[in-house]
């Protein structure tokens, strides 16, 4: 697996990230408003506010919907989207299914994957290699968010057998950058240091970057990645894993990545 597409995977993990935090919820009757703790209606208004800054009516739903698990934001949507948003919120795969387009059948069983800590709802999918970049998805978003123990024998079993990818895995849950062996895809996963990436080619390096600004909870550590796409791609990273701030968010140039990331914070802030 090259870095690039292992840049992408954890990409697509963001997209939905922080989204765990309202899953484990997600079953549960919720008390009435009057009812909650200051905290809650505290999270509830920031959760709100963050939408509120998305200009695009279908994002702005979507967000609306995961941040208040509530699905009747998803009938706003758009058909394809509506199928997705509904997904995710009944955390039903079957749902991914109604998608028509390819691309967006993928992304929809990769979030409900990850969202949802199924790693066998990524077995939705018919192609091998689409499968173990979602197994791949859920497996490194556990390590970016400091959740190794929940990754599984189960899971990295998942994975080709005499393949790198398992042995990533083996890695990643045991916490033991030895294990990878000489694999660089894997042993960049364990970078914590900006001194161990200068020693990379430039898309390497930012990669490796990304990595740093991650395990070292640091995000100004982006700010030095050279591309801005690659940039925004790791501040959209650290705002769906690490720390969910509509001030991170606001440093993405890209105007969708931003409102994405606005998305994601909400939907972690109404937990």
């Amino acid at each position: 697996m090259s870095s690039k597409i292992m840049l992408l995977i954890v990409v697509l993990v963001l997209l939905s990230g922080g989204l765990w935090w309202w899953q484990t919820t997600l079953n549960q009757d919720r008390r009435p408003t009057t009812d909650q703790a200051p905290e809650e209606k505290a999270a509830g208004s920031l959760a709100s506010a963050a939408c509120q800054k998305i200009s695009l009516d279908n994002l702005k739903n979507y967000c609306l919907a995961l941040a208040d698990k509530d699905q009747s934001y998803c009938a706003k949507m758009d058909d394809e989207d509506k199928n997705t948003c509904l997904a995710l919120v009944k955390s039903d795969p079957t749902l991914c299914g109604n998608i028509n387009q390819p691309e967006e059948k993928k992304i929809c069983y990769f979030q409900i994957s990850q969202v949802s800590r199924q790693i066998n709802y990524c077995d939705f999918l018919t192609d091998l290699n689409q499968k173990e970049n979602c197994y791949f998805g859920l497996v490194s978003g556990l390590y970016w968010e400091g959740k190794s123990n929940l990754i599984t024998d189960q899971m990295c079993q998942k994975f080709t057998a005499g393949q790198p990818e398992r042995k990533t895995c083996q890695a990643l849950q045991a916490g033991d950058r030895n294990l990878c062996g000489s694999n660089s895809n894997c042993l960049v996963m364990f970078y914590e240091d900006e001194r161990d990436c200068q020693n990379f080619g430039q898309v390497d390096k930012r990669t490796c970057l990304r990595t740093v600004a991650l395990l070292t909870k640091n995000s100004t550590v982006c700010q030095k990645i050279d591309d801005q796409k690659e940039k925004d791609d790791c501040l959209l990273d650290y705002a769906g894993h690490i720390s969910p701030e509509v001030a991170i968010c606001d440093q993405i140039s890209e105007d969708f990545m931003r409102q994405e990331c606005y998305k994601n914070v909400a939907a972690s802030l109404g937990q």
